[in-house]
């Protein structure tokens, strides 16, 4: 599969999964990144904010989602994890290379829903 119908088909989840967490689920959601250049991902790793070069954000294989659940906003931590699963399975239902960043073993990212190219 070349890398832009691969790409398609991840903007194809990714309006699934926010039709599913606005119609079904009720949250309000707001899109943040999708696309990342190189030089911003050098800068999040300086920062710590991430512990890769290799982010799918940089083949647009990617999005961060910021959800409010009534009016509440769920930032990115591990307690908030929990609420943020529902989001993760159903994206993780959509297609076999979806994952989610609420997976991570050593960085908590419940916003992050990606997609693994191949």
């Amino acid at each position: 599969m070349k890398l832009s119908d691969q790409q398609a088909l991840f903007t194809k989840n990714a309006v699934n999964l926010i039709q599913y967490l606005t119609e079904s689920l009720g949250w309000k959601v707001v899109m943040g990144e999708v696309w990342r250049r190189e030089v911003t991902q050098k800068w999040l790793l300086e920062k710590g904010w991430t512990r890769t070069l290799k982010s799918d954000h940089l083949k647009k294989l990617a999005i961060d989602l910021f959800v409010w659940i009534e009016g509440i906003f769920l930032d990115n931590a591990e307690e908030n994890k929990e609420i943020m699963a529902s989001a993760g399975n159903y994206w993780k239902s959509l297609h076999p290379q979806n994952y989610w960043g609420g997976d991570y073993k050593k960085l908590v990212d419940i916003n992050h829903f990606g997609m693994k190219e191949g």
